[in-house]
C-alpha cells in the first residue's frame, strides 16, 4: 500500500513538473518568449557555421535570390593574421573581426535585371567599421565604399562612357542626401529619419549601424511546421518597422523589411 502510494505521488510530481515545463516553453508568456540581449542573437548571426540561401518576394511576388553569408576573421595573439597553415606551436588564434555579405539578384521586370553585392565589416564589439557596395543594372555599375576608421566615403560609376568617381567625408552635414542625388536616387522627404539615419552626424561605426534593436526568443510559424529561435526587432517609436528570425545557431530564417518585402529561408519556402 505504501509503495503505491509513493509511486502515485512520485507520478503526479512528475507530470505536474512537465505541465509546468511546458507552459513555460510554450504559453505567450512563458520562458521562451523572454526577452534577451540583442548583441547576443547578433553574434550568433555573425558567427553562423552556414550561410543563408534566401528567396526575395515583394507582396507575395518572387523577385530574385542572395545569398547571406556571415564569416569570421582570426589573427594571432601577437597580432599577425592568420594563415591556411597552422599557427607556431606556442602561439593561439584570437577573433579579429566579423564579415557579412549578402550577394543576390532582383528581377523587377522581364527587362529590368539587378544585381548586388554588400560586404560589412564589425569589430568585435559589432561596430561597422568597413562597407563595401555595388549594384548593376546592365550596362551601368555603381559602386560605394566607406571606412569607418577615416571617416569617407568613395563613389564609383561605370557606364559604357567610361567612369566617374567622387569622395565625400561622412562628417560633412547631409552627405548621404548628396550621395543619393547623386546616383540619381530620389527620396521622399523624411525618409532617411524614419530610418533612425542621424543625417548631421552620421558615422560608420555606430554598432550595427547605430540602429536600435531588441530581442527574444519566440517561435516562427510556418504552415503547420514551428521552429524555436530568436526574433530581432526594430520598432523605435514612429520610425520604419523590420523583424528577423534567427535559429538558435544564428542562421537567418526569415527578414520582414519596410515596404512589404520579404526575405525567407529558401528551404523553408515550402512549409508556408
Amino acid at each position: 500500500m505504501r509503495f503505491r502510494l509513493f509511486f502515485g505521488l512520485v507520478t503526479v510530481f512528475f507530470v505536474a513538473m512537465n505541465v509546468a515545463l511546458w507552459r513555460s516553453e510554450f504559453t505567450r508568456h512563458g520562458r521562451f518568449t523572454s526577452p534577451v540581449p540583442a548583441d547576443m542573437v547578433w553574434r550568433k548571426v555573425l558567427t553562423a557555421p552556414d550561410h543563408s540561401r534566401l528567396v526575395i518576394e515583394h507582396r507575395g511576388r518572387k523577385l530574385g535570390y542572395c545569398t547571406w553569408a556571415p564569416n569570421i576573421q582570426e589573427g594571432l595573439a601577437t597580432g599577425r593574421r592568420m594563415t591556411d597553415q597552422p599557427p607556431p606551436e606556442g602561439m593561439i588564434r584570437q577573433l579579429t573581426s566579423y564579415t557579412l555579405d549578402l550577394d543576390g539578384t532582383v528581377t523587377l521586370h522581364p527587362d529590368l535585371r539587378l544585381r548586388f553585392n554588400l560586404h560589412l565589416k564589425f569589430d568585435t564589439n559589432q561596430a561597422v567599421t568597413e562597407l563595401a557596395a555595388s549594384v548593376r543594372v546592365r550596362p551601368d555599375t555603381w559602386e560605394l565604399h566607406a571606412n569607418g576608421s577615416a571617416q569617407t566615403l568613395s563613389r564609383h560609376r561605370d557606364t559604357p562612357e567610361g567612369r566617374t568617381s567622387r569622395a565625400y567625408r561622412l562628417s560633412e552635414p547631409g552627405f548621404l542626401e548628396e550621395v543619393l542625388g547623386d546616383l540619381d536616387l530620389t527620396v521622399p522627404p523624411g525618409m532617411l529619419d524614419a530610418l533612425g539615419i542621424d543625417l548631421a552626424r552620421p558615422r560608420i561605426a555606430a554598432g550595427l549601424g547605430g540602429l536600435q534593436w531588441t530581442a527574444r526568443n519566440d517561435w516562427l510559424q510556418l504552415g503547420h511546421a514551428r521552429f524555436r529561435g530568436y526574433r530581432l526587432d526594430l520598432d523605435p517609436p514612429g520610425r520604419v518597422k523590420a523583424a528577423l528570425f534567427v535559429s538558435p545557431i544564428g542562421e537567418i530564417l526569415r527578414m520582414e523589411l519596410p515596404g512589404s518585402t520579404v526575405l525567407a529561408n529558401d528551404a523553408l519556402m515550402g512549409l508556408e
